[in-house]
């Protein structure tokens, strides 16, 4: 029992060939123009968006005494004016407390919130790879501490994270999950 007979002459076979060809070629173009004009848009947004950047950004601020309080590095920055923080690649900060201790905090990308400008950072949120070092000197011991992600108030100098955290100084090994406390 035959269902189906296809007997086609060798014209309507290339003519069945070319109109699947031109299928295939018709598609393959539309979606060049469709990722062509979405790639062409998120370029556009990013740009729209981002009012200023800078490579290898430092920013330093200084106590009403005239020291150094800290000093703010970036390989990237990129301000975001519609929701009010700045991208950070590989932002790196060096903090010189009241009492002498100094730390170095850094990570592979971070966020710093502010309003403006012109703002003060209100918060610095980092992300991957995150490091912060209390240098030994005569008075303090070195501390190391490594997470994932860290949240980081200037004004206080708080810092909070929910991921896992590993702390090392002489003599202790420390690690769990989460912690909040003040640099």
């Amino acid at each position: 029992m035959t269902f189906f007979n296809c007997n086609f002459s060798i014209a309507s076979k290339k003519t069945i060939s070319y109109y699947f060809s031109s299928s295939i070629i018709i598609l393959s173009l539309g979606s060049l123009v469709i990722y062509q004009n979405d790639h062409l848009l998120n370029n556009n947004y990013t740009q729209r968006i981002q009012q200023e950047y800078m490579k290898d950004l430092i920013i330093t601020h200084f106590t009403e005494a005239g020291t150094i309080k800290d000093q703010i590095y970036a390989n990237y920055w990129a301000y975001l004016p519609t929701i009010g923080k700045s991208a950070l690649t590989n932002p790196q900060m060096h903090l010189t407390k009241p009492n002498g201790a100094k730390w170095i905090i850094q990570a592979s990308h971070g966020k710093a919130w502010h309003a403006t400008l012109a703002s003060k950072v209100s918060r610095l949120d980092l992300q991957q790879n995150v490091l912060i070092q209390r240098l030994e000197t005569d008075q303090f011991t070195p501390i190391f501490m490594k997470t994932e992600q860290l949240s980081y108030f200037p004004e206080t100098e708080f810092v909070s994270t929910e991921q896992y955290v590993e702390l090392e100084k002489p003599g202790m090994h420390l690690n769990g999950t989460g912690l909040k406390g003040y640099l």
